[in-house]
């Protein structure tokens, strides 16, 4: 298959898949206040937090590895990558149980809830796991099946949860959490079902993930965190309805992303196959002209969105959400500068200099969240948009000139 029919391939899965979700938003926004918009994505933040704490970034690691070594290795690699989150789950637990306090104060959440994340967490380390596998395989059709029936099932516990039972908010972080339960049972199904592994779990591959993972995890952090930071200081400063408006514009923009993220699923494995094969020079300039071609085509979608997100809103959107359209525009923005960086960033995986990664994304976040709380405080929700655009076009920038360092290509075609 082709690049381009890869990424229509992924873009197509990844619309479906969103467009279940969004189609629940009218419901929701009809059922939760602005304020319980806030709570949610507080509570969806702290499990977005945790997480590369129990996956160790290793999902990154099977995507790059797949070509690069033999069937029999890469199934032990992923054996031992499965093995490595309960790890993470009790190092979660620990930590949760020496400062929840603070997590309660800051977050604003149920304390029965703290206790419960890590143990979501660990839920979803097979569905996570299972596409990024079809993705190595560059079996799109598999991806986008286990995708869509994991959403599937996310939207119908969440409409079970919150319009039938009542829950509320919590109903949503329910439906979530009993999608990935289900999905894990048909995960375990599906690794047998393919033979990808193999019970040989051994020391050498528990370092390698560990040794790759580790590095990333401060670059895993900063980057929710650049994306996040405005949450916590909407939350802060202003209040909890404007963090639910945000929070709704922030979603609603997420196709922006969702797209970006398509794209970079079929670019990744085809860079990282032409890498390992020593490229010649005529091969880089390819690549490099292909980079310049699809960063126009993000440009394209983000404008695009622009252009409709209006309508969104009045179709789809409880008006009580409507003040957050102008913020939803500056956002896949913001998006789009994320775009770039994922185009950029393969380079420096590749290279296996994942300390780099979180030096700048550390650096960045910490800029970004001085940029973020001014921006917040002079110009309100608005500035949050403002501040990701600045963040993430900072990001963007850094990488590209580091990328360029560690992995030379003719960006100049010449």
């Amino acid at each position: 298959m082709s690049l381009k029919n890869e990424i229509l391939s992924y873009s197509s899965v990844n619309i479906i898949n969103a467009s279940v979700p969004f189609l629940l938003l009218p419901i929701l926004t009809s059922y939760l206040t602005p304020e319980d918009y806030g709570v949610l994505s507080m509570v969806q933040l702290l499990m977005t937090l945790s997480l590369p704490f129990v996956i160790m970034n290793s999902q990154r690691l099977l995507t790059m590895e797949y070509s690069n070594i033999p069937f029999e290795e890469y199934k032990s690699l992923v054996s031992s990558a499965i093995i490595i989150p309960f790890f993470g789950f009790l190092f979660l637990e620990l930590i949760y149980l020496v400062i929840k306090e603070p997590i309660i104060k800051y977050f604003q959440i149920p304390e029965y809830l703290i206790y419960l994340i890590p143990v979501f967490l660990l839920f979803q380390i097979i569905p996570i796991f299972i596409p990024i596998i079809f993705q190595a395989k560059k079996e799109p059709f598999n991806f986008g099946k286990f995708k869509i029936t994991l959403t599937i099932i996310n939207v119908l516990l969440s409409l079970l949860f919150i319009v039938y039972c009542g829950f509320g908010w919590e109903g949503r972080i329910f439906g979530i959490v009993g999608s990935f339960i289900l999905s894990t049972i048909l995960g375990i199904f599906i690794l047998f079902k393919i033979k990808i592994i193999n019970f040989n779990i051994n020391k050498i591959d528990i370092k390698r993930i560990l040794r790759f993972g580790i590095p990333l995890l401060p670059h895993a952090i900063a980057g929710i965190l650049l994306a996040s930071s405005s949450k916590f200081f909407l939350s802060s400063i202003i209040n909890n309805e404007a963090l639910g408006i945000y929070s709704v514009a922030f979603q609603i923009a997420g196709g922006v992303l969702l797209l970006m993220t398509s794209i970079n699923q079929a670019w990744a494995p085809n860079l990282y196959e032409i890498l390992n094969s020593n490229p010649s020079k005529e091969i880089k300039k390819s690549l490099v002209f292909k980079t310049y071609r699809t960063m126009l085509l993000m440009t394209f979608i983000t404008i695009l969105f622009i252009i409709v997100v209006p309508y969104i809103y009045y179709l789809f959107i409880d008006e009580r959400f409507h003040s957050g359209i102008f913020v939803s525009r500056i956002i896949a923005i913001g998006f789009l500068m994320n775009g770039l960086y994922y185009l950029v960033t393969n380079y420096i995986v590749y290279t296996k200099r994942t300390e780099i990664l979180s030096y700048i994304t550390t650096i960045v976040s910490i800029v970004g969240a001085f940029i973020n709380y001014y921006l917040i405080v002079k110009f309100g929700i608005i500035g949050a948009g403002y501040g990701l655009i600045i963040t993430f076009g900072l990001l963007f920038i850094t990488v590209f000139y580091y990328a360029n360092k560690l992995y030379k290509m003719p960006w100049l075609l010449k």
